[in-house]
């Protein structure tokens, strides 16, 4: 049966950017992409430092990269028994499965979304795996706030998927204050960081075209 991706009648009226909303990036070059992906203080960090401390088994920094008395936070329980619930898929909780990175965007200086897919043109699944984070920044750090997933038909395009096809995440008041430097800031580092990626792309393209 395939399920139908749900367009929410409301929508945040925070600071929007359709063109980075709809961008896509290849998940192949997300690891070369650049550098101050790695910083604490950029959106994407939040995912390379969830992957990375659950590859070293680190579920104790794991379960800090969800924010302090949040619906993530809560779906997560607490924190003695994390890592054996998330060993053991007793529940649904962020990037159980082999998420691969399909876009962001800014909702503001404070808020972010990240969007993932797994599983996609897996002959043996009927569905694929959509995720998405919302996080927001404490003390320069970024942490996850809240998160949804589904199952979507094979026949979806995951470029085709939006943040629109979620609920509109409710996110704390204090995060939805807009600095207007800053976001534009942000904005502009987002932009590059696409642009990095396709230049790097064609570049690989190129190189296998010329061997």
């Amino acid at each position: 049966m395939k399920i139908k991706l749900k367009v929410p009648a409301r929508q945040l009226q925070v600071a929007r950017d359709p063109e980075l909303a709809n961008a896509k990036v290849d998940t192949t070059v997300v690891e070369e992409v650049t550098k101050s992906a790695m910083d604490p203080e950029r959106p994407y960090s939040l995912w390379t430092r969830w992957r990375d401390a659950k590859e070293r088994g680190a579920m104790g920094e794991v379960y800090e990269l969800t924010a302090e008395g949040s619906p993530a936070r809560a779906r997560c329980g607490d924190e003695a028994p994390f890592g054996e619930t998330y060993r053991r898929r007793a529940k649904p909780m962020p990037g159980m499965q082999p998420l691969e990175f399909l876009r962001m965007r800014l909702d503001s200086n404070d808020a972010a979304q990240l969007l993932f897919i797994a599983n996609y043109g897996s002959r043996e699944r009927r569905h694929f795996h959509v995720e998405l984070w919302n996080i927001v920044r404490l003390d320069g750090t970024w942490r996850i706030w809240s998160f949804a997933d589904r199952e979507v038909a094979q026949s979806v395009k995951p470029m085709t998927i939006q943040f629109a096809d979620f609920d509109a995440p409710v996110w704390p008041a204090a995060y939805l204050e807009l600095n207007d430097d800053r976001i534009t800031k942000e904005r502009a580092w987002v932009k590059e960081w696409y642009e990095l990626a396709a230049s790097k792309k064609a570049a690989r393209e190129a190189a296998t075209i010329e061997a």
